[in-house]
C-alpha cells in the first residue's frame, strides 16, 4: 500500500503534458499565460531578437512551446549593411529553469573579412541599387530574399 501511494505522484508527473509560458514583448522579458504544448513540442523556448533595421536598436523576446531541435542551432547574425543587422538566439528550458533562461546574443561583428555581398533592404524591388556590404567575421555567404506581392 505504501509503495502504491509513493508511485502515484511519479505516474502523474510522467503523464502530465508540458506547459510553457507563451508571450511576445519588447525588451528582454515578457509574461503571458501558460499553455499546454502540442505533440512533438518537447521544450519551452525563449527567443531573443535584436535588430537595427530602422536605425535604432530594437530588442524583442518571444516565449513558446517548441521542438527541441531548435535548441541545437547556434546564435545567428545577419549583416544587412550600413550598420543594420539582425541577431537572434534561442535558449531552451523546461519547468522552473524557464524563469531564469536568457539567450545570449552573438556579439556585433565589425572586422571585415575581405568578402563582399550585394546589400539592400527595401520594401519595393525598385528601391535597391548597387550597394555592397563588407562581410565580417565568419560571414561567408550572401543571402538574396525577395518577397512576392500578390495584388
Amino acid at each position: 500500500m505504501i509503495l502504491q501511494i509513493l508511485l502515484i505522484p511519479v505516474l502523474l508527473w510522467m503523464g502530465s503534458a508540458l506547459e510553457c509560458e507563451v508571450c511576445t514583448g519588447l525588451g528582454s522579458n515578457c509574461s503571458g499565460p501558460m499553455e499546454t504544448c502540442a505533440d512533438g513540442q518537447d521544450t519551452c523556448a525563449v527567443v531573443m531578437v535584436e535588430n537595427t533595421i530602422d536605425g535604432e536598436r530594437l530588442l524583442t523576446v518571444m516565449k513558446a512551446c517548441e521542438s527541441s531541435h531548435v535548441c541545437d542551432g547556434p546564435p545567428s547574425y545577419m549583416n544587412l549593411g550600413k550598420g543594420r543587422y539582425v541577431r537572434t538566439s534561442v535558449a531552451c528550458c523546461v519547468g522552473d529553469l524557464c524563469k531564469t533562461a536568457h539567450p545570449h546574443l552573438a556579439p556585433v561583428m565589425n572586422k571585415p573579412n575581405g568578402k563582399q555581398c550585394p546589400a539592400c533592404y527595401s520594401f519595393s524591388p525598385s528601391g535597391c541599387g548597387t550597394e555592397v556590404v563588407d562581410c565580417v567575421g565568419p560571414e561567408n555567404y550572401c543571402l538574396d530574399m525577395m518577397e512576392k506581392y500578390i495584388r
